[in-house]
């Protein structure tokens, strides 16, 4: 589903909520309601603390000011766990967490109706005989249900497709004594990453691959997935970032292609090198 090319503004709101924070913090402020606004559900950003200023920015003492001021203010809610900062915009979360339901309630309706039509045709068939498995399988299917654990993983995920087929995989997992909250922190961690990485849809791993018997899940079960960020990234001489990668230095764009490939990981001394690599020190 396509995004909204804009979001209602609250003048009002924001003028009384940040009349005597630091200007530094409106900036910020304004910046991570756009980013959030892009961000799935929306009104929500999760990431690193390191890279938040360069999400909004700004500089790491300006982003400390920000963090400060709204314990005084309480303009968002923020938590800071594990190294990961995670920012709600109050009335954008909600606003979207409704508009969801509503979508719920929309496809339940309708799935009530399908099994109406479907119970209708049988009831109007005058020959007596046994319904054809495809329509008893159909009418199974729609009173599937998936469990509140895997829902509660499945929201958030960073990307929704193949539900049916990752949950197949959820179960095959649990099976295997995988626990669910174990799933949840590393889909919660690989979720921060994307968003720190501003990894594009397509390159974001299907939630079946994730669970898959690969196990990529197991890259981000600390509270930092590895190779989630490197720390003091050199810039070119027109401030762009970039990284070493077996020796050779590559613009930030083409790491993060490597990075959602799972094709790199990082050297003690900060550079870069192929899965599969020896590594010169």
């Amino acid at each position: 589903m396509g995004k909204d090319p804009s979001f209602p503004w609250y003048p009002n709101d924001f003028d009384r909520d940040l009349h005597a924070c630091h200007s530094s913090t409106a900036g910020i402020w304004a910046r991570l309601l756009n980013e959030m606004w892009w961000k799935n559900p929306r009104g929500r950003i999760k990431a690193p603390r390191e890279s938040f200023p360069r999400l909004c920015g700004c500089t790491k003492e300006e982003f400390d000011i920000f963090l400060r001021e709204n314990k005084t203010f309480e303009f968002a809610d923020v938590t800071v766990r594990n190294g990961f900062v995670t920012v709600i915009n109050r009335r954008m979360f909600r606003t979207d967490i409704a508009r969801e339901k509503g979508k719920k309630r929309v496809e339940k309706h309708r799935q009530k109706q399908e099994e109406t039509e479907m119970k209708c045709d049988c009831n109007t068939n005058v020959q007596a005989e046994t319904p054809p498995p495809s329509s008893s399988s159909s009418s199974s299917s729609l009173k599937k249900e998936y469990t509140s654990e895997f829902e509660s993983f499945w929201k958030i995920y960073p990307r929704k497709i193949e539900k049916h087929k990752a949950f197949k995989c959820w179960q095959k997992l649990l099976k295997e004594g995988v626990k669910p909250t174990h799933l949840k922190v590393c889909a919660d961690n690989y979720a921060g990453t994307c968003d720190a990485l501003k990894t594009e849809p397509q390159f974001i791993k299907h939630p079946a691959t994730f669970l898959g018997h690969d196990k990529p899940y197991e890259d981000y079960k600390v509270s930092t997935p590895v190779g989630a960020t490197q720390p003091q990234v050199p810039l070119d001489k027109y401030g762009n970032p970039y990284y070493t990668v077996d020796g050779k230095d590559i613009p930030e764009r083409q790491w993060r292609e490597l990075m959602d490939k799972d094709a790199i990981e990082p050297n003690k001394d900060g550079t870069w090198k192929s899965k599969g690599e020896q590594c010169t020190e």
